[in-house]
């Protein structure tokens, strides 16, 4: 946690995505102790009942994400992706990143994984 207020104080952000019950057993904490809300990104429009893959702060300008690990950064490009085509100005500024026993090199050139 120490960590993550540290990141945000240098690369200020908007709302935490993420996706999956990997991703939710850590943002939903983090968003309550941040005060920050979150973004939440369907595997599919069928997984809920609003018709859109998203749900949440879909206007966020700066978020980050957060997941167990990388492995081949296909979750990762699948958020940015779909938080990009509701909202064209976004930009994912850090990946947070749980279960630091499973990290590897970062596939994101331009997004500091934490």
């Amino acid at each position: 946690m120490k960590l993550l207020r540290l990141f945000r104080r240098k690369n200020p952000f908007d709302a935490i995505a993420f996706t999956g019950t990997s991703g939710a057993a850590l943002a939903y904490p983090l968003s309550y102790l941040l005060g920050m809300p979150l973004i939440c990104v369907r595997k599919s429009i069928r997984d809920n009942h609003f018709g859109s893959k998203l749900e949440g702060l879909v206007s966020a300008k700066k978020y980050i994400i957060v997941d167990d690990f990388i492995e081949s950064g296909k979750t990762i490009n699948r958020i940015t992706r779909s938080i990009k085509s509701e909202n064209k100005k976004a930009k994912c500024v850090g990946i947070y990143l749980y279960d630091q026993s499973f990290k590897i090199d970062s596939p994101f050139e331009n997004i500091p994984v934490i």
